[in-house]
């Protein structure tokens, strides 16, 4: 096969299989419970494995920290400049470790900066698109609650937004695993028993996702080969090489 054949197979493949490209990994929980931190470390983990990830922290947290209380009370800004960050990294790497997502606009807005009926319809319909895997991180109880950069400055407001996160997860309906937080805890071993969880957890899908998508452009290329048998190895070797 010639390669400027094998390249445009590969450009009708990808347009076939829709394919994304890039995982969403999103961490979910009220304030305080260690998202940053554990996005931060998880991101570090799977670059020590060699995985193509970058990481997308929260345009919201940098909004409090400069006072900009305008733009904070307008949620429309705060979901596009977090979609678009996403955005910009599709396709680019593997998958995107996030503590944020657009549905905090449904969170934490409503009429009164932004968040109409149908603009919280289409964050929702949106999210409900995209290639994610979500983890809700339940709160440790004994680790101190920090309100610096944060909105909540109490414990039971903070509570009271884990509950909204956790219900709206459910009113999305995508699965998510529920990952209990031990930040408290003075054994290392267990301190950083979650972060390691969910590296294994990218990791599978991952690779899982790799292998499913590589057997269905083996079957695409069949298909579009009018059903031709493949015999030599090196013809489909030097189109998966173009997905490298």
């Amino acid at each position: 096969m010639r390669r400027e054949e094998a390249i445009a197979l590969k450009d009708k493949l990808i347009a076939d299989m829709g394919r994304v490209g890039t995982l969403q990994v999103h961490l979910y929980a009220g304030p305080g419970v260690g998202k940053s931190t554990t996005r931060a470390l998880v991101f570090g983990e799977l670059k020590r494995r060699g995985r193509e990830v970058e990481d997308v922290p929260e345009y919201a947290k940098q909004l409090v920290y400069e006072g900009a209380q305008g733009k904070l009370a307008y949620q429309p800004l705060i979901a596009g400049k977090q979609l678009w960050k996403m955005r910009s990294l599709e396709g680019k790497v593997e998958a995107i470790i996030t503590d944020t997502s657009s549905l905090f606009s449904v969170i934490y807005g409503g009429p009164e900066n932004g968040v109409t009926d149908a603009f919280r319809a289409w964050l929702i319909d949106d999210y409900r698109s995209r290639n994610t895997l979500d983890f809700f991180l339940e709160r440790d109880m004994n680790a101190v609650y920090n309100p610096n950069g944060r909105t909540q400055k109490s414990i039971p407001e903070a509570l009271a937004a884990d509950q909204q996160i956790k219900d709206l997860l459910n009113e999305v309906g995508k699965p998510y695993k529920t990952i209990q937080m031990r930040f408290s805890s003075r054994d290392e071993r267990e301190h950083n028993e979650h972060i390691i969880d969910i590296a294994d957890d990218v990791e599978r899908v991952l690779d899982l996702y790799t292998d499913s998508g590589l057997r269905l452009a083996q079957q695409r290329f069949t298909d579009l080969e009018a059903q031709r048998k493949i015999d030599r190895e090196d013809d489909f070797a030097s189109v998966l090489a173009l997905f490298q």
